[in-house]
């Protein structure tokens, strides 16, 4: 098949993946991160999944390391609650980080986050992952798991908005830019903005990917402020006190498209305390 991958890592990844082909008990292999998704750079790692359809031996485990003359930089293995392990190697002069793990604890992963509707920044990223794999063996493994990944329900959307909209201005961020408290100010800050990112990402009915290739996967969603980018990056240029006031216009902006998008939804509740909260410390000479 034709890979969407940049090399070297389409030619790496299809190496790698001959080395598995030669059991009778095939495993499901594919490309996952940030080269299944286009976001690869020269920084980036190759990562895939290998899915076994029963524990695997250890030579059959390990057997491709020596095969393809791999450096390994780390490696685990897990037995409780399933069997999982990870090799961080280099091959070819390339980091790669192969990801081992049985089909059925995968399914059963992913169908008890869709069920439980559990909408923690974990789950979602796996979740994430689960609609991005690049298949190069057992595709129709892969395109099952993505169609379980693909029921993002209304009632799952409502659970993600509401433990990313936890996020506010709230007085103690300002007391903190007032009193010119640096790390306690960006320590705020930063949660606030991931906030306003996981609320953008349940407003479009996406999982939430986790924070590396930020701005790429930003870029991606229909639903957003304009030039969201450049406003993140402002906010965390800006002084704490000018940092405070776009932060908090963000958050109007981004509350002005949950209201367009779900009517239903009660934005006016946080517009209110976000009015609230910036009323906390009054009679400031610098408000």
């Amino acid at each position: 098949m034709t890979l969407e991958v940049r090399e070297p890592q389409a030619t790496l990844a299809k190496k790698i993946c001959r080395e598995f082909e030669v059991f009778q008990d095939q495993p499901a292999v594919g490309i996952g991160g940030s080269c299944a998704k286009g976001f690869a750079d020269r920084f980036s790692d190759l990562e895939v999944g290998v899915f076994w359809p029963n524990v695997p031996s250890n030579d059959a485990l390990n057997g491709y390391l020596e095969k393809l003359d791999a450096t390994i930089t780390r490696k685990l293995y897990f037995e409780e609650p399933s069997f999982r392990a990870v090799h961080n190697v280099v091959i070819d002069s390339f980091p790669v980080d192969v990801v081992h793990q049985t089909t059925e604890n995968f399914d059963r992963y992913l169908n008890k986050v869709v069920t439980e509707e559990i909408v923690e920044e974990h789950q979602q990223t796996i979740m994430s992952l689960a609609t991005s794999f690049i298949p190069l063996l057992g595709k129709d493994t892969f395109l099952r798991w993505k169609g379980v990944a693909s029921k993002y329900t209304e009632t799952y959307r409502q659970k993600s908005l509401e433990a990313a909209l936890k996020f506010s201005v709230d007085g103690y961020m300002l007391l903190a830019a007032q009193r010119n408290d640096i790390i306690i100010f960006q320590q705020k800050t930063i949660n606030c903005l991931k906030g306003i990112v996981k609320t953008l990402y349940a407003i479009n009915k996406r999982y939430f990917p986790g924070s590396k290739h930020m701005v790429a996967n930003l870029t991606s969603l229909p639903n957003k402020p304009e030039d969201l980018v450049s406003k993140m990056e402002q906010i965390t240029r800006s002084s704490p006190f000018e940092s405070w006031k776009l932060t908090r216009a963000l958050i109007l902006e981004t509350l002005d498209i949950l209201a367009l998008e779900m009517p239903d939804y009660d934005v006016q509740e946080l517009r209110e305390r976000l009015d609230m909260n910036r009323r906390q410390v009054p009679n400031h000479p610098v408000l």
